[in-house]
């Protein structure tokens, strides 16, 4: 198969192009790289070199959704989790875990989206008018914004008939009609606004598959006023009410951007991959000459990136990045204004390091403003402090904003598909990999209720309350001293 063909490949000896450089550079083969690796290799005249710091995403802990628990935090000992922590957080957590909070960052191909939850959640009409907002542009607008949702996108299961439905009327917990939410969407219209064609497999898991505690969810959100949203990703721009999750599965399988991106595209000669490369540095060229002796900045003149460095297994290599005209600027880029500020005196002496072409960095939203320090741009108070010479004085590595959750847990007293040992199952397993059923095929969320906190403070849609039904996270509660 092509995803056969694709893990056959060896990316952990890739021989670089001859002349060591590339048109595009890309750190980091997750959700962002992977796309960026299909779209501009789409060019056969470009040479996209893909550099990944973790390894294949050949583990079946990965593909299984419900083992999902088993990736983050490496308790499965499949190494695809950077196994960070946060610094104490007063609020966070409590006294016994020293107030820090882990937090998974996905270090595989694929990603964050190799050990992530799988939740396929839109953004909103809001959403899109914040960031318009803040980039002052129309391009980030929802109607622009929308035609692009629907282009990544292959949604599955999109007739409501095929949904969770609520407990009859002779369930205990069914409310009278009186006090059932009515919903405010078109359940015969919303599926025309989703994307069917696109690479991203998005689906709701089958009817048959979840956990018999589904309904009575969804049942008492109903109860509780919230309205019933039959596609919280219809692509209308609200996203309020209660709906089963979707997920981006194919067939019962986590369908990470690995798979759609980066599987499909394995053939072309011009995109290289290279696994377990972990870019510890950008180089640069000064592009004006010497410092400006007039300055009061600790930083040099502008510069221009020339190229990475990254470690590949024991050995570190040395990559610069070419244009076609590689060998016209041979010739012509000898002055001294192209001169290497970054590297060891070894290494771009040849004054041919000012090309043309890009360094993309998409290395996530931790790893790449660490990458970006290391190499010399940040805030030049903080870069002295860990003696690291400024390229730019930015503030880079500030304003991280994360999705927090408050998690409550309980054990059910209703049989469910999810058993303690249902990872360990060989007829479920089985019928995961031959049917693409059952409870493995299962992630650790399966509804949702997304509200607005105060309607009267004039509070768009701001909270998330999920549930789900947990297996596989013993050993996660156990690294978490969670009992």
């Amino acid at each position: 198969t092509e995803e056969e063909r694709f893990h056959g490949r060896d990316m952990h000896n890739t021989v670089l192009r001859d002349d060591g450089g590339y048109d595009y550079i890309i750190i980091g083969a997750g959700s962002a790289g992977c796309v960026l690796a299909n779209r501009l290799s789409a060019d056969p005249n470009k040479h996209v070199l893909l550099l990944e710091a973790g390894g294949l995403d050949t583990s079946n802990a990965i593909h299984v959704p419900a083992s999902y628990g088993t990736l983050q935090m490496n308790v499965a000992g499949e190494e695809s989790d950077w196994m960070m922590k946060t610094v104490p957080q007063r609020h966070s957590l409590g006294s016994s875990f020293d107030h820090v909070s882990f937090q998974p960052r996905g270090k595989v191909l694929g990603g964050s989206s190799s050990i992530n939850a799988m939740l396929h959640v839109n953004m909103t009409s809001d959403d899109a008018q914040r960031m318009a907002h803040l980039a002052g542009s129309d391009v980030w607008d929802w109607h622009t914004l929308q035609r692009y949702q629907k282009r990544i996108e292959d949604f599955h299961n999109n007739n409501p008939s095929d949904s969770i439905q609520p407990p009859s009327s002779s369930s205990s917990l069914s409310p009278s009609s009186s006090s059932t939410s009515s919903s405010l969407f078109d359940h015969d219209d919303h599926h025309n606004n989703r994307g069917h064609s696109g690479p991203l497999h998005v689906q709701r898991h089958h009817p048959d598959d979840v956990s018999p505690l589904v309904p009575y969810y969804i049942q008492a959100a109903q109860n509780a006023g919230h309205v019933y949203n039959p596609d919280y990703n219809n692509n209308n721009g609200n996203r309020e009410g209660v709906s089963e999750v979707q997920c981006t599965l194919h067939h019962g399988r986590r369908w990470s951007s690995c798979s759609a991106y980066l599987v499909p595209v394995i053939d072309r000669p011009n995109l290289h991959i290279i696994v377990n490369a972990h870019v510890t540095r950008i180089t640069f060229s000064n592009i004006l000459g010497d410092e400006d002796p007039s300055s009061t900045s600790s930083c040099k003149r502008p510069q221009r990136a020339t190229g990475v460095i990254f470690r590949r297994g024991k050995d570190i290599d040395s990559l610069r990045k070419a244009a076609d005209e590689h060998a016209h600027l041979s010739s012509t880029s000898s002055s001294s204004s192209s001169r290497d500020i970054n590297s060891s005196s070894n290494y771009n002496n040849d004054g041919n390091n000012v090309y043309s072409g890009e360094i993309i960095c998409c290395a996530g939203a931790i790893m790449t403003p660490h990458l970006l320090q290391l190499s010399g741009i940040g805030r030049a108070f903080d870069l002295a402090h860990h003696g690291i010479e400024c390229v730019s004085d930015v503030p880079v590595g500030y304003n991280l904003s994360d999705h927090l959750y408050v998690p409550v847990l309980s054990r059910s007293r209703i049989q469910t598909p999810i058993a303690a040992d249902v990872l360990a199952n060989r007829e479920h397993f089985l019928n995961w990999q031959e049917k693409g059923r059952g409870p493995l095929t299962l992630g650790a969320i399966l509804a949702f209720v997304f509200y607005a906190t105060s309607r009267e403070r004039g509070d768009r849609v701001n909270m998330q309350h999920h549930v789900g039904f947990l297996t596989g996270f013993e050993p996660l509660m156990k690294a978490m001293n969670y009992t």
